[in-house]
């Protein structure tokens, strides 16, 4: 059995004068478009040609800041290179010290002496 509920009535309260919220007027927003050519260049498919700039001697000399940044870069390496050098010397050096301290040892085995 079904029931059914009671309407219950609300007691009706006086609410001070509001008035209307004013609408604010909307923006339509539209997506601009490019016109675009078969290749999707924005440009309507001009590409830019390679220009030649001036013609300067080939044996010319600038310095500039890159001709520091790889003279130093050169002298770093160059010296990186020597002091390797330098080390593996001294290692053959050690090693021929240590050979010819055992060759010296192995050559003068004493011999013992009967009596």
């Amino acid at each position: 059995m079904a029931t059914t509920k009671k309407s219950v009535k609300k007691p009706v309260s006086k609410a001070a004068a509001t008035k209307a919220p004013v609408k604010r007027a909307t923006t339509v927003r539209t997506k601009k478009t490019t016109k675009q050519d078969d290749w999707g260049l924005p440009s309507g498919g001009k590409f830019k040609t390679f220009q030649v700039g001036k013609a300067r001697n080939f044996f010319s000399i600038r310095i500039t800041d890159q001709t520091i940044y790889w003279a130093i870069l050169c002298f770093i390496v160059l010296a990186l290179g020597v002091w390797v050098v330098t080390i593996d010397d001294k290692v053959q050096h050690l090693y021929d010290q240590i050979d010819a301290q055992i060759i010296e040892d192995s050559l003068s085995v004493p011999v013992e002496k009967e009596n």
